[in-house]
């Protein structure tokens, strides 16, 4: 279902990750973000998944800043704008 699209390099590692329980990768934390739409867009599993204390952003972008503090700002909007491109094709798909 998702093969082939952009981005698919973040997601299927982020949806293997949670399947095996890592919530804390920064792929599982891409899909994390997107759970809503995923699962509307037909990953139905991921509207099964309870949302922790803190959100999914913030846990992102503080395991990014964490990485390097210097580049964290301007990964974090690139995962957000390649999770966009994944999500628009999913759902023409």
């Amino acid at each position: 279902m998702i093969s082939g699209l952009p981005g698919e390099e973040l997601i299927a590692p982020g949806l293997r990750d949670l399947e095996g329980g890592r919530f804390d990768t920064p792929e599982a934390l891409l899909v994390l973000v997107a759970r809503s739409r995923l699962s509307q867009a037909g990953l139905p599993f991921l509207g099964m998944l309870e949302p922790g204390s803190e959100s999914p952003e913030s846990l992102l972008y503080r395991s990014l800043s964490e990485e390097d503090p210097e580049s964290a700002y301007g990964r974090y909007n690139s995962l957000k704008r390649r999770l966009d491109s994944f999500i628009r094709c999913l759902e023409q798909r």
